[in-house]
């Protein structure tokens, strides 16, 4: 038995008052002009002559990236191998340097 769209929505209401939970699709459409400032961020956050006090006062925007980074290394302190170290902090460094 297929069920479409009337009759999904009329199942709970049969015998219930209890409304069906439905998953609705969801678009976010952006502009170019969105993905040429995450690519201008993304570079500023990978050049490692600017320090993160220059980056945020220049890139207000950015203070998060640059807090979730350090909580990262701050967090990695607790390992013990400096290799375990730079793989726990690696996957927030590579996100946080994505366009």
């Amino acid at each position: 038995m297929v069920i479409g769209p009337a009759t999904a929505r009329t199942i709970g209401s049969v015998g219930s008052r209890a409304r069906p939970q439905v998953f609705r699709n969801r678009w976010v459409i952006e502009k170019e002009s969105f993905f040429e400032a995450r690519t201008a961020t993304a570079q500023i956050v990978r050049d490692e002559t600017i320090g993160p006090q220059e980056a945020v006062r220049q890139h207000p925007e950015l203070a998060g990236t640059y807090l979730n980074l350090r909580a990262a290394e701050f967090a990695s302190r607790a390992l013990r191998d400096p290799e375990d170290q730079r793989r726990f902090v690696a996957p927030f460094a590579a996100q946080s340097r994505m366009a």
